[in-house]
């Protein structure tokens, strides 16, 4: 078991199988050395078979999530070229909480 969906170990070849099911019948997507390459594939038929419905392996983020990355990143960056940051941690963390 891999911990992905549609993705599974096959003895025999020695890599991970990506394979998806449509109206009741299993597709088969490939061999991959790594199982988070055959997850990737697929969610990529998943999306594009199911669209928004579709269950995937790495689902995509929410608003807040890209949000609160982005805010993280700038304030990395802006340390790199010597800025001072715009909030202070401690700040930023009761905003969070509020």
């Amino acid at each position: 078991m891999s911990g992905f969906k549609g993705v599974c170990w096959h003895k025999q070849k020695k890599k991970s199988r990506a394979q998806i099911d449509v109206n009741g019948k299993r597709t088969h997507l490939g061999y991959f050395s790594d199982p988070v390459q055959a997850a990737i594939a697929y969610d990529s038929a998943a999306l594009e078979l199911y669209g928004e419905f579709a269950r995937l392996s790495f689902p995509a983020p929410t608003a807040e999530q890209v949000a609160e990355y982005l805010t993280g990143l700038r304030v990395v960056l802006n340390l790199s070229i010597g800025k001072k940051p715009a909030v202070s941690v401690g700040e930023k963390q009761e905003e969070l909480v509020a």
